[in-house]
């Protein structure tokens, strides 16, 4: 009978506790609690402090309602045992059935190991614990001025968190302070930050494609270098070449210049040689014939030479006047051409458009980027010029910052 009535009693209470969960999940309302808290209170066993489980823990109901697991009955049943054998020396075996006491309010009952194997399960606590894992969690902070109130407001003004009781005492709206709630807030604030995400990544866009477009620029302007640096040389090569060419004609001129002197000097060296011949002749002559010492030879001889006078040597003028050739290079302007040389070209530089105008009306742009001519303002009648009307000149650059738009 006292079993058939438990059994009623529990079959009630767990009917209860499932239309109280169901309602509960019907009202969908948020609970408030110390997780940690609810759990040491209401979901560990008294004794062992272990959390209730099926298996190893489960949560047995005493006859005074109040819960343990059911590792904890059966120790408080073995040393209930132990202790009644210890009074009683003479038996040795365990009682088959003991007192046990509730330690929570004191209440005893009489029961067997049996007995308390089929004590009912607390399905509540089964329940609380399905509902604990099943429920979502999230972090509620106190305000340290109101005790138990949670924050749940956020002050603009102060850009601090508030709770209730805040927006009453020094967070009111009448004295200037803006207070919403925390979904409140999240709505007014991420589409603002939504929308400057969106203009960031515009920007981004817009950056990338300008950072493109600047790298192109700089390799366009390694391709000019190139160029430019190939005129220059070639530029260079030629005035080279026109500075050897006419060096080996200055050199031959000179060679030319020397060698007539040198050559009238060795004509004068050809006559003193061809007379120095002729006396030679003569002298062995007249000694070939006083050797002989025939009369009619020497008085033939002597005949031919009676009136011999010796001639004028050669008239050499750099011995006789003592004039010497000298040769100098007459450079011409050297120090005007050096200078020259010295500033000799430049590099000038011209912003181009690169852009023509769709037939909307915007810039498009050109396929043509560096069309014309490079060093030189464009006079198609398609472009109209607009050059600054002062410039700069240095030893390495002149006149830039001419300007060809293209319309």
């Amino acid at each position: 009978m006292l079993n058939l009535e438990e059994e009623t009693l529990q079959s009630l209470r767990t009917e209860f506790d499932f239309q109280q969960k169901q309602k509960l999940l019907k009202d969908n309302r948020s609970i408030l609690v110390d997780e940690e808290s609810f759990i040491e209170t209401f979901l560990k066993c008294l004794i062992c402090r272990e959390l209730y489980d099926d298996a190893i823990h489960p949560p047995k109901l005493l006859h005074c309602h109040h819960s343990l697991c059911l590792q904890c009955i059966l120790l408080i049943f073995q040393k209930e045992a132990e202790y009644r054998t210890s009074l009683t020396p003479a038996y040795s075996e365990l009682p088959t059935a003991v007192t046990v006491i509730c330690p929570t309010c004191r209440t005893n009952f009489i029961t067997t190991q049996d007995g308390i194997r089929e004590l009912p399960t607390d399905h509540r606590i089964i329940q609380l614990i399905d509902f604990v894992s099943h429920t979502e969690r999230y972090t509620t902070d106190f305000c340290p001025l109101h005790k138990f109130q949670p924050i749940n407001f956020f002050c603009e003004r102060c850009t601090t968190y508030v709770c209730r009781d805040c927006t009453i005492v020094d967070h009111q709206e009448a004295l200037g302070h803006t207070v919403v709630d925390f979904e409140g807030a999240i709505k007014k604030y991420i589409p603002i930050l939504d929308k400057a995400i969106k203009e960031m990544d515009s920007e981004k866009d817009a950056i990338k494609t300008k950072h493109k477009a600047v790298e192109d620029a700089i390799e366009n302007l390694d391709k000019e270098e190139n160029q430019v640096s190939d005129e220059i040389k070639e530029t260079f090569a030629k005035l080279k070449k026109i500075l050897e060419e006419r060096e080996q004609e200055v050199l031959q001129m000179a060679k030319r210049e020397v060698g007539n002197e040198k050559t009238k000097l060795k004509e004068k060296l050809s006559e003193m040689e061809k007379r120095t011949e002729e006396l030679d002749q003569n002298i062995n002559e007249i000694e070939k014939t006083k050797e002989d010492g025939k009369l009619e030879t020497l008085y033939r001889t002597s005949r031919t030479y009676s009136g011999y006078r010796s001639e004028p040597v050669v008239k050499v003028r750099e011995v006789d006047e003592g004039v010497v050739a000298k040769f100098s290079f007459n450079s011409r302007d050297e120090n005007t051409l050096a200078n020259k040389l010295q500033n000799f070209g430049d590099v000038s530089s011209y912003t181009e458009s690169v852009y023509t105008r769709s037939t909307s009306g915007r810039p498009a742009l050109s396929e043509d980027r560096y069309g014309g001519s490079r060093y030189s303002t464009l006079s198609d009648s398609r472009y109209s010029s607009s050059t600054t009307s002062s410039s700069y000149s240095s030893r390495y650059s002149s006149p830039y910052n001419r300007y060809s738009y293209r319309t």
